[in-house]
């Protein structure tokens, strides 16, 4: 298990989706821009993606366990 903090440095809100296996994205929650926070328990090998209110791709992130047990990742809201 992996604790990630996603964190929006964006003008918008953003929503963040976790990519399946089957690459179906899973909405897991939404960030307010701002430096507002999601906090979630993940695993090694997730993948999230992250769209703007028009669904535009704002960034993504991979959760590796050698980054270590707390992660966090900034989504700046521009590619």
């Amino acid at each position: 298990e992996v604790s990630v903090v996603f964190e929006n440095h964006g003008d918008g809100p953003i929503d963040s989706f976790w990519m399946s296996n089957d690459e179906e994205e899973v909405h897991v929650g939404s960030i307010g821009p701002g430096g507002d926070e999601l906090v979630l328990t993940s695993f090694h090998g997730h993948k999230f993606v992250f769209r703007d209110e028009d669904g535009l791709k704002k960034g993504e992130h991979v959760v590796l366990r050698d980054h270590g047990q707390q992660q966090r990742h900034v989504v700046h809201g521009e590619l």
